[in-house]
């Protein structure tokens, strides 16, 4: 009678490596998915560069906040990009109206922004007149 072949009990060093490196690759894409939302919140932070101009440069000011805390409305309250960019806007508006020094008569304002879902900042610039 010939031999029949037994089913192995254990498993070889290779297939033990291979389902540890499945089970870490599991691990990791489920950790990923987990905490993107939080990556999404980082990314929401207000970031503005303002750049105040008369004739020359005047001021330069980098304001650095999580939008709620910087008076800015996060992107999940506003269902439209530019109502956000708009309220961007306002608020660097407001930075450069207490940070202007006197004697300015006119500012140019630059302020650079990123929505969660953007692959490139955002720049919106504008003028103003003083009137003091």
């Amino acid at each position: 009678m010939g031999r029949t072949a037994l089913p192995r009990a254990g498993f070889t060093l290779v297939e033990m490596y291979v389902s540890l490196l499945c089970v870490v690759v599991a691990l990791a894409i489920c950790t990923d998915l987990l905490f993107s939302g939080r990556r999404h919140q980082a990314e929401a932070l207000a970031t503005t560069k303002a750049v105040f101009m008369a004739q020359t440069l005047l001021a330069e000011v980098e304001v650095t906040a999580p939008a709620a805390r910087a008076g800015l409305p996060t992107s999940g309250q506003l269902p439209n990009t530019d109502r956000f960019a708009a309220a961007v806007k306002s608020f660097a508006w407001e930075r450069a109206i207490q940070s202007t020094p006197e004697g300015t008569t006119r500012a140019v304002v630059a302020v650079r922004y990123q929505m969660p879902r953007d692959l490139e900042p955002r720049t919106l610039t504008f003028a103003r007149e003083f009137h003091p």
